[in-house]
């Protein structure tokens, strides 16, 4: 059985650059752990939620069964490599 993480950041807990810097420090130690213990398959950050566009993928999001009872979030992934 596999999982997802989506991990989400609250602008007012990283209020300053300097809080931002550890927080992305501790989360990449985290995941080298994940991916250390061989349970980490892949992951790529997400452009934030206030450059969210609206583009083929939310067409294509409209159509899943789960936005009529919950919803589908739309992000796009930021290029790695």
């Amino acid at each position: 059985m596999e999982f997802m993480l989506v991990l989400c950041e609250d602008p007012d807990l990283v209020a300053t650059e300097e809080q931002h810097k550890e927080a992305v420090e501790r989360v990449g130690e985290y995941a080298m752990g994940l991916l250390g213990e061989g349970v980490l398959k892949g992951g790529a950050p997400l452009h934030p939620v206030t450059e969210a566009k609206r583009e083929a993928a939310v067409a294509i999001a409209s159509r899943c069964p789960n936005a009529e009872f919950g919803s589908v979030e739309v992000r796009e992934i930021v290029p790695m490599g």
